[in-house]
């Protein structure tokens, strides 16, 4: 190899090493402004953390302050304004006999409540004798719906005439009392208890499994959702 040559040689392995030191030099620039952004974040942080809470910015000597007279000029233009009156409102009494025309419908059960014969007045002791009485209070109770069991009986009659020689019909004759047509073939629904689970269902919005955990229709909502779909399905 020539001298020329390892001149050359030399030169642009110059350039490559100058190359990658200008690489280096721009990848440990970024790292230097990350690493600045990572401690300015981190001042910041300990800042909020550990700093003042309040927003009040603290008047430097020989600084003016922009914000006292935004303050001031808020307060005179606060001060001018005017006054408005809210005229006083008036609100209607509750009328009288609203009750008693709302339970007039339901029906009514007096509890009374009598001085024992044995008892005598709490002052003296002398002997008592009632004058009259009076209402302490009107309340409503809340009982839950009942349910019983009721079972169909149909009477069978028998003709005393059919069977008989000279009779028109020459075998016994059974007839049955008419009984009404159940809602539900096969089923133990009555119209009230199929109306009570239809009303918890579609106007209450009850699904059938919670209607099945109350105590009252445990095993009647099932068996109305059950016979139900047994009837749909046949169809």
């Amino acid at each position: 190899m020539t001298g020329q040559e390892e001149l050359l040689l030399l030169r642009a392995l110059v350039e490559k090493q100058k190359e990658e030191l200008a690489a280096k030099d721009e990848i440990i620039a970024k790292q230097n402004i990350r690493i600045e952004n990572m401690v300015q974040a981190l001042l910041q942080a300990r800042k909020k953390l550990f700093g003042s809470s309040t927003e009040t910015t603290k008047n430097l000597d020989g600084q003016l302050s922009l914000f006292e007279t935004a303050q001031e000029l808020a307060k005179e233009l606060f001060g001018e304004q005017q006054k408005i009156t809210v005229p006083s409102h008036t609100r209607k009494a509750r009328q009288p006999g609203v009750r008693q025309e709302m339970l007039a419908g339901l029906p009514k059960e007096i509890e009374e409540y009598i001085i024992g014969p044995d008892e005598s007045c709490f002052k003296c002791g002398g002997d008592l004798m009632v004058i009259g009485k009076r209402i302490v209070r009107t309340e409503v109770t809340y009982e839950p719906p009942k349910l019983k069991v009721k079972q169909i009986v149909q009477q069978i009659a028998k003709c005393t005439q059919c069977g008989k020689e000279g009779s028109d019909n020459p075998k016994d004759h059974f007839q049955k009392a008419a009984v009404p047509v159940p809602v539900l073939a096969h089923s133990i629904a009555t119209p009230s208890l199929a109306a009570q689970v239809m009303y918890q269902k579609f106007a209450m919005g009850m699904p059938f499994a919670r209607q099945g955990r109350d105590k009252g229709t445990l095993p009647l909502s099932h068996s109305v959702k059950d016979d139900e779909a047994e009837r749909c399905s046949r169809k």
